[in-house]
């Protein structure tokens, strides 16, 4: 009688072992390999890109001959708040300064932001695409006084950006990013004012640019 309540025993022992394996299995298995960032709740970045205008519409053949203007490039800081409705995705609000040196083009677009994050580990990498409306600052192109012209944005208009890249989690609440992308800007009404300052002519300029950033996430 001994032997076989030991023998039951015994083999209750490697049962309960054998269940207590396979639960940390699963649970190994659903818990992910590393650091995860928060996937609830709001979020924040603030983000720096160099951007760089690759074409434009820009009619170069109204300027007076032998002028030329330069395709803009851009200092872009940038700061968006948002809410991770769930892991993948998340809901933000942006706001963007784009310093042109020359501030011919310098303008700042408000959007919206929908941000996907694709991997449950430290490092990730993510999409994030954007649309919204540029406003022009009032700036105008700085020229040498011998100039026969000079820029400036009337109007703005729709921006919209797309953007790939990756994050890295230093814990749930702080990691940094690297982006590349692309940005579409519409000005509706860039003027051009002849060195009497009197206006020459007004048009409708698309500038397509391409960009890299580095950002800090919270």
């Amino acid at each position: 009688m001994k032997k076989l309540i030991l023998i039951l025993a015994l083999i209750a022992c490697v049962n309960v072992a054998d269940a207590a394996e396979d639960n940390f299995q699963t649970t190994a298995q659903m818990m992910p390999p590393h650091i995860e960032f928060k996937d609830w709740g709001v979020y924040g970045i603030v983000e720096y890109d160099f951007m760089k205008t690759l074409s434009w519409t820009f009619y170069e053949s109204m300027l007076p001959e032998g002028e030329v203007v330069e395709m803009p490039m851009f200092h872009s800081f940038t700061g968006i708040f948002g809410f991770q409705l769930r892991r993948q995705t998340g809901l933000g609000i942006g706001i963007n300064y784009l310093k042109d040196p020359t501030d011919a083009f310098t303008q700042m677009p408000i959007f919206l932001e929908l941000r996907s994050h694709y991997l449950r580990s430290r490092l990730t990498p993510f999409s994030a695409v954007q649309f919204g409306y540029s406003f022009p600052l009032g700036t105008s192109q700085s020229l040498p006084a011998a100039a026969n012209h000079s820029l400036y944005i009337a109007q703005g208009g729709v921006m919209f950006g797309l953007n790939g890249g990756a994050r890295f989690a230093f814990n749930r609440k702080f990691g940094i990013s690297i982006n590349v992308g692309y940005t579409l800007q519409h000005a509706n009404r860039v003027g051009r004012n002849d060195a009497y300052m009197v206006q020459a002519n007004m048009e409708s300029v698309l500038l397509h640019n391409v960009k890299a950033g580095l950002a800090l996430n919270f």
